[in-house]
């Protein structure tokens, strides 16, 4: 979750959810209009949460943790 400092709004409601591979590398893995303080507060975040968790899992067992692993599974699919 990163934040993003606008002046035009006071709290930004829609959030990108993603998985930092590297310094400027991110997998984007959806986004959801904030309605609640907390992700397990709301079905839609809940939704979110639980499909950053499967593909944080899905690239640990195929061990790719920076961009040269993506781009090395990505070469070799």
């Amino acid at each position: 979750k990163a934040k993003i400092k606008n002046l035009l709004f006071r709290k930004p409601l829609l959030r990108m959810y993603a998985i930092r591979i590297d310094a400027n590398t991110f997998i984007i893995t959806g986004g959801a209009i904030k309605l609640t303080h907390r992700m397990d507060e709301h079905n839609d975040t809940r939704k979110e949460n639980n499909k950053l968790e499967r593909v944080k899992a899905f690239l640990g067992t195929q061990a790719i943790n920076s961009l040269d692993d993506i781009i090395y599974y990505y070469e070799g699919s």
